[in-house]
């Protein structure tokens, strides 16, 4: 496993307070929600396509 920081923690790290450790003030769930699909799209567990039901690959 890496030691190397995921796009969602990146991002949650990018949004704290360096004094108080609490996350700031703003509307960064959806961002790290979107950070969370593009890793999985990255690692190819997830897929696209232009049908209109989503497909999930499952891959270890």
């Amino acid at each position: 496993m890496s030691d190397a920081l995921t796009l969602p923690q990146f991002l949650l790290l990018l949004t704290l307070n360096d004094e108080s450790g609490r996350p700031k003030a703003g509307f960064y769930t959806p961002a790290i929600a979107g950070a969370a699909v593009s890793e999985l799209l990255l690692r190819g567990v997830l897929s696209t396509t232009n049908d209109k039901k989503p497909i999930i690959v499952a891959a270890p």
